[in-house]
C-alpha cells in the first residue's frame, strides 16, 4: 500500500497496519499500537473496537491527511501529547502544548496521594474550605485536579510563564472548574506578603540536574521546555529551599507540604525538611519503586 496525501481511499485495517510500519523503526511495538490507535481516535473518531470490527471500512485519502502529518512529526519524535494538542491526567483531558510540561503518571501519584491525605475534608465533621496553592502550575494538572476531588478546596496556582497560564486557564474552562491561576515568581521574596496561609501547598518544580540530560530521551530534550525539567547542578534543591522558606510563614500551623522530586535527592529532602522545622516527614516511592514524592507538616501527620 503507498499512501498518497489526499488521493484515493483504503481500508481501515491496511491503513492502520500502513501506519504503525511507517514508525516501526522509531518505537517499540507497544507504544506503537497505542499511539496510532489514538490517531485514529482523534482524527477519525473510531475508537479501538471500531479498526477490531470493521477493518473493511472505507476511509478517504483526505480523511488520513492529518494522521500522515502526525507520522511525519512522530518520526521527528515529537511527543504525541503536542501533535494532538492534548493529554489525559487523573481521568480528565488537558490542552497541552510546548510551552508546559506534559503530566506524568508519578504526577497523578502525588495528586492521589494529596486527596487520599484530605479527603476527609470533603464531608463529615470535619468538612471545611481547605485553602491549597500549587506552586508551578505549568499546564494546571495538579491545580485542576485537586479542585475537582477535593470539594471543599479553594485551589490557586501560580507560574512564572504567562504562556503557560494561558494553557492552565484553557484547562480551567475545559474541565469546569475555579482555580485562580496568576503570574507570580517564587523567588520574589518582597511580594510574599501578598499570599495568605494555605492548608496545602503542593509543588512539581524542575528537578533534573543538567548533568542529567544526557539521560533523556529526544522527545524531551527537543520538545518541552527546558526551564520546567532542569535546575543546575551546584544547587538542585534551589526550587524546594524557596518554597520551604516560603512555606514557613504561609502554612497554616495544621497544615501540609507536598512535593514530587528527584529520586536521587530523597535523603536529602528529608533532612531539609526535618532541618525546617517540619513533623510528620513521610518519604512515598512511585509505582516503579522510586522515591518520588515527600510530604511533611508543621504539626504531626499519621
Amino acid at each position: 500500500m503507498i499512501m498518497e496525501s489526499g488521493s484515493g481511499t483504503y481500508k481501515t485495517k491496511e491503513s492502520f497496519d500502513f501506519f504503525c510500519d511507517q514508525i516501526s523503526a522509531y518505537y517499540q511495538p507497544k507504544e506503537i499500537l497505542s499511539m496510532i490507535y489514538m490517531l485514529f481516535e482523534e482524527y477519525l473518531q473510531m475508537k479501538k473496537t471500531d479498526i477490531l470490527l470493521y477493518p473493511d471500512r472505507v476511509i478517504s485519502g483526505s480523511q488520513l491527511n492529518n494522521i500522515s502529518r502526525a507520522i511525519d512529526d512522530l518520526k521527528d519524535y515529537k511527543p504525541l501529547q503536542y501533535i494532538i494538542g492534548k493529554a489525559n491526567f487523573f481521568g480528565m483531558d488537558f490542552f497541552v502544548s510546548p510551552d508546559v510540561l506534559i503530566p506524568r503518571p508519578e504526577t497523578e501519584e502525588l495528586v492521589q496521594w494529596v486527596i487520599d491525605d484530605n479527603e476527609s475534608f470533603n464531608s463529615g465533621d470535619e468538612a471545611r474550605e481547605l485553602n491549597v496553592l500549587d506552586i508551578g502550575s505549568s499546564s494546571g494538572c495538579i491545580s485542576i485536579s485537586l479542585k475537582k476531588n477535593i470539594h471543599s478546596s479553594k485551589v490557586s496556582g501560580i507560574d512564572i510563564n504567562d504562556a503557560a497560564l494561558s494553557i492552565a486557564r484553557r484547562n480551567n474552562e475545559l474541565n469546569n472548574t475555579d482555580v485562580d491561576f496568576f503570574h507570580f515568581d517564587i523567588f520574589n521574596e518582597k511580594a510574599w506578603d501578598q499570599f495568605p496561609k494555605y492548608d496545602i501547598i503542593v509543588s512539581n518544580p524542575p528537578y533534573i540536574r543538567e548533568s542529567e540530560r544526557q539521560q533523556m530521551s529526544r522527545n524531551v530534550l527537543d520538545y518541552e521546555p527546558s526551564q520546567a525539567l532542569f535546575v543546575s547542578d551546584d544547587d538542585p534543591l534551589i526550587f524546594y529551599n524557596t518554597i520551604i522558606k516560603f512555606s514557613q510563614s504561609h502554612l497554616k500551623p495544621s497544615g501540609k507540604i507536598y512535593f514530587e522530586i528527584n529520586e536521587a535527592f530523597g535523603e536529602k529532602m528529608i533532612r531539609l525538611l526535618e532541618d525546617n522545622g517540619f513533623l510528620g516527614i513521610v518519604l512515598k516511592k512511585d509505582v516503579n519503586g522510586r522515591d518520588r514524592m515527600i510530604r511533611g507538616g508543621k504539626l504531626a501527620v499519621e
